[in-house]
């Protein structure tokens, strides 16, 4: 057998820091979308369809 030492990375570290960095960059979006007409977020809370 070869025993030739193999370096893998801890991309652990690395995925958390995307996901981190994601949801911030999506919570900042959201009130964008919250606050925009367009959906009419008001009616839709209320249960109703358009």
């Amino acid at each position: 057998m070869n025993n030739i030492p193999v370096f893998v990375p801890n991309i652990y570290f690395y995925i958390m820091d995307y996901l981190d960095l994601n949801k911030k960059l999506w919570n900042e979006r959201t009130n964008v979308h919250v606050d925009s007409a367009f959906y009419d977020n008001e009616t839709f809370l209320k249960g109703k369809i358009l």
